[in-house]
């Protein structure tokens, strides 16, 4: 059994053109499934980081989770900030798990031997971008759901992976809260997306504070899963 990871699907059951973003998100959907169907096996798992569906309502993400249905392997999906479909923990499991598509935020799930916890992030204070007025509440509330979902990891994981949205780290790689509670908890691999653009100049990857970080935005790592164990 492998895991993979990959981030920031951006579906939109064919309504929201993606190539205004770049000519490398021409067809992108294609792209994923042709890259997903090649390297993932029907044992593995796929870790899905955030922005999974530009849909606003739960019953109009449905094609898009039955296009993610239709890929080999586990799934275990994560919140982004554009996940507007968002609902309940049980809204969530009663659309999803008839697709065989498990959702995790601020919760801890094994595969294997291996412990996933996840949450959503926020932009951090070290971000210029950051607006203590509108981000402060919302920064310190991903703290707490990370910590959360951390203290659910059992104590004999043989290794643990944190999946977050956002970058933990602030704009230039600054230790921030989630980085001091990844550390604290002894995290081995963090996985996040969110980045584009110009933005990925400032992606960490590789080992950072003991951890390794992969960024897994679609556009990043070619529109292909990402092998991480």
């Amino acid at each position: 059994m492998k895991i993979f990871a990959i981030g920031d699907l951006h579906l939109s059951n064919g309504t929201k053109p993606m190539d205004v973003f770049g000519e490398e998100w021409h067809n992108h959907d294609s792209k994923i499934a042709a890259n997903w169907d090649r390297v993932v096996g029907p044992e593995d798992t796929v870790l899905i980081a955030g922005d999974t569906s530009w849909a606003l309502r739960l019953s109009e993400a449905i094609p898009d989770f039955e296009w993610i249905a239709a890929r080999p392997g586990r799934k275990i999906l994560a919140k982004g900030n554009h996940c507007y479909f968002w609902g309940t923990r049980r809204k969530m499991m009663e659309a999803l798990s008839p697709l065989g598509i498990e959702t995790l935020n601020a919760d801890c799930i094994m595969v294997g031997g291996i412990a996933v916890a996840a949450t959503r992030g926020w932009i951090t204070p070290g971000d210029p971008r950051f607006d203590p007025e509108k981000d402060e509440a919302v920064y310190q509330r991903e703290l707490q759901r990370l910590e959360r979902a951390l203290a659910k990891v059992p104590e004999d994981a043989e290794q643990i992976i944190a999946m977050i949205h956002f970058p933990p780290y602030a704009n230039q790689g600054e230790e921030t809260g989630f980085v001091e509670l990844l550390i604290e908890n002894g995290v081995d691999i963090v996985v996040y997306g969110h980045l584009h653009g110009r933005y990925l100049q400032n992606a960490l990857t590789g080992i950072h504070w003991n951890m390794r970080f992969y960024c897994v935005s679609a556009d990043y790592i070619n529109f292909t899963p990402v092998q991480i164990l």
